[in-house]
C-alpha cells in the first residue's frame, strides 16, 4: 500500500534492455540499426501502456492519488502563507472554544463518576414545605437504614466545617467533614494508606480518628507515608491519621473536603432528642431495584415512623416529600441543560468560521479558475479536481485542529483553575479519548463543511474554458 515492490526506474531499465537485446538479435539477422530499433519496439507493444499497466500494479491507487493531492495542496498551502495563516487562526478558534467547552461536557455529564458500579448510586432526600427546604434529618435516615429493603448499602454524611490544623506549620483552615463509617465502602473506594473507619469509632464517645485527602496530605504534610498512625492537632484537640484517600478520589458533593471523621450519628432514632443532625445521604440500589420501588420503599418507611412522632412534630412534617434520583443527577443538576446550551453557541461559532474560511476558499478558488481550466484541457475529470481540492481543504483543517487542539489544552487549564467551583468534577478537567474523538470528529466536518464552496466553483472548469476561448477569439 505504501511502497512499491519495485521502482519505476527498474521498471524502466528492464524494459530498455529487453529493447537493446532484442535490437542486437534483429542487427545480427542483418537489419540496420534503425530498422532493427523500430521492430523491436514494434515487437514489444506500446511503451506508455505497459508503464501504466507497471503503475497500476501493486499498489492502491487511491492512496497514491491522496499522497499526490496532499503534496500538491501543502505545497499551494506554503505558496500562500498569509491565507494559510488567517484561515488557520479562524478555524483555531473555533475548534478551540469548541473543544475546550466539551472537555467541560465530557467531564461532568459524560464521565462516568469514579465509583465501583456508580449506576446503582442514589441521592435521597426530603422536601419539607413548612421550612421550603431540603434536609434529611438523622432520625429518617437512621430509619431508612434499619428498615429498608431496597439498598445494598446506605450512608450519610454531614457537619464539622472549617476546623484549625496546628502543628508542623503555620495554621490553616481547612474543609472537614463528617461520614458514616460505611460511607467509603458503600462508594466503592478506600485509602491508598491505612484503612476506613470501625463501626465502634462511628459513636458518640468513639476515639478521635481522621482520614486525610490526598491533596491535604501532600500540601501540608509533604507525602510523608509515615504519617498514618500519628496526632494531627484540629482544634486544639488530637486526633489520629487511620488513612490517606486515593489522587483520584472525589468526593460526591459539590465540594471538596480534605479531612474526613466519624459522624458519630445516634445508634437509633430518636425525634424526641434536643437536636437533631442534618445530613446528606447516599445509598447503593440492589439489584434489579429501580427508583420508583426505592422511593416508595422509603415513603412507606416514613409513614411507618410518623405515626410514633408528637403532635408538633407530625405537624412539621406535613406534606413532606421524598426525592430519589441517580447520584449522577442529582452532581449535574440543571448544569447540564446550561452546558448543552453553552456547547450550541461555540457550535455556532464553528459553523461562523467556517463560513469565513469558505468565503476565503471561494475567493482563492476565483483565482485559480485558470489553473483548474487549463487541468480540465488536459483531461482530469470533475471528480478529480473536486477531490484535490477537498483535499487541501482537509489539509487546512487538520493544521487548524492541531492549533484548535493546543488553544483547547489552554483554555482547559484556564476553567480548571478560574471556572465555577459549583460545577461538579470540573476540577478534574482533561483530554480524554471523548474529547480527542470529539476534536477529530469537528476537525473532519470543517474540512468537508468549508471545502464544499471551491468544490461547486471548480464544478464547472469547462465553461470557464470556453468562456476564456470565446472571449479571445472575438
Amino acid at each position: 500500500m505504501f511502497r512499491r515492490k519495485r521502482k519505476q526506474s527498474d521498471f524502466a531499465a528492464e524494459i530498455e534492455a529487453h529493447l537493446e537485446l532484442e535490437t542486437e538479435q534483429l542487427r545480427e539477422q542483418g537489419l540496420s540499426e534503425e530498422e532493427a530499433g523500430r521492430a523491436a519496439r514494434r515487437a514489444f507493444g506500446n511503451l506508455t501502456r505497459a508503464q501504466e499497466r507497471f503503475y497500476e500494479s501493486g499498489r492502491w491507487l487511491w492512496w497514491d492519488h491522496l499522497v499526490q493531492d496532499l503534496r500538491f495542496g501543502l505545497r499551494m498551502l506554503r505558496r500562500n502563507p498569509g491565507f494559510t495563516a488567517v484561515a488557520v487562526l479562524t478555524l483555531a478558534l473555533g475548534i478551540g472554544a469548541n473543544t475546550a467547552v466539551f472537555s467541560v461536557v465530557s467531564a461532568v455529564l459524560i464521565r462516568r463518576l469514579p465509583y465501583s458500579d456508580p449506576d446503582r448510586l442514589v441521592w435521597i432526600t426530603e422536601f419539607w414545605p413548612r421550612f421550603n427546604n431540603t434536609m434529611v434529618p438523622s432520625p429518617d435516615f437512621l430509619n431508612w437504614r434499619d428498615q429498608n429493603q431496597v439498598f445494598e448499602g446506605i450512608a450519610a454524611y454531614g457537619g464539622f466545617g472549617e476546623l484549625d490544623l496546628s502543628g508542623g506549620g503555620e495554621p490553616e483552615r481547612i474543609d472537614g467533614i463528617g461520614v458514616t463509617w460505611n460511607f467509603f465502602p458503600m462508594l466503592g473506594v478506600g485509602p491508598d494508606l491505612g484503612r476506613g473507619f470501625l463501626p465502634e469509632e462511628d459513636r458518640s464517645g468513639g476515639p478521635p480518628v481522621v482520614i486525610l485527602s490526598h491533596s491535604l496530605w501532600k500540601r501540608r504534610f509533604h507525602s510523608d507515608p509515615n504519617l498514618v498512625g500519628k496526632i494531627i492537632t484540629l482544634d486544639e484537640k488530637g486526633y489520629t491519621v487511620i488513612g490517606i484517600m486515593p489522587e483520584s478520589f472525589r468526593f460526591p458533593g459539590d465540594w471538596s473536603p480534605e479531612l474526613f471523621a466519624p459522624s458519630s450519628l445516634p445508634l437509633k432514632a430518636d425525634w424526641s432528642a434536643r437536636t437533631l443532625a442534618i445530613v446528606d445521604v447516599i445509598a447503593r440500589l440492589k439489584p434489579e431495584v429501580s427508583l420508583d420501588r426505592a422511593k416508595s420503599d422509603v415513603l412507606t418507611i416514613n409513614r411507618r415512623s410518623d405515626k410514633a412522632l408528637s403532635p408538633p412534630v407530625a405537624q412539621m412534617r406535613a406534606g413532606l416529600q421524598v426525592q430519589v434520583v441517580t447520584l449522577q443527577q442529582h452532581l449535574v443538576g440543571d448544569v447540564r441543560v446550561l452546558l448543552l446550551i453553552l456547547l450550541g453557541a461555540v457550535g455556532c461559532v464553528l459553523l461562523v468560521a467556517c463560513a469565513n474560511v469558505a468565503n476565503l476558499q471561494l475567493a482563492r478558488a476565483a483565482a485559480r479558475g485558470k489553473e483548474m481550466a487549463v487541468r480540465a484541457a488536459l483531461g482530469a475529470a470533475r471528480w478529480r479536481l473536486a477531490r484535490q481540492l477537498l483535499t487541501e481543504s482537509r489539509a487546512l483543517a487538520v493544521l487548524g485542529g492541531v492549533a484548535g487542539l493546543v488553544l483547547g489544552a489552554g483554555g482547559v487549564g484556564l476553567l480548571r483553575q478560574w471556572g465555577p467551583h459549583d460545577i461538579p468534577g470540573l476540577n478534574t478537567l482533561g483530554f480524554d479519548r471523548w474529547v480527542f474523538a470529539f476534536v477529530v470528529a469537528i476537525t473532519a466536518f470543517t474540512g468537508i463543511t468549508f471545502g464544499l464552496a471551491p468544490v461547486v466553483v471548480a464544478s464547472r472548469p469547462h465553461l470557464w474554458a470556453n468562456n476564456q476561448i470565446m472571449s479571445k477569439s472575438s
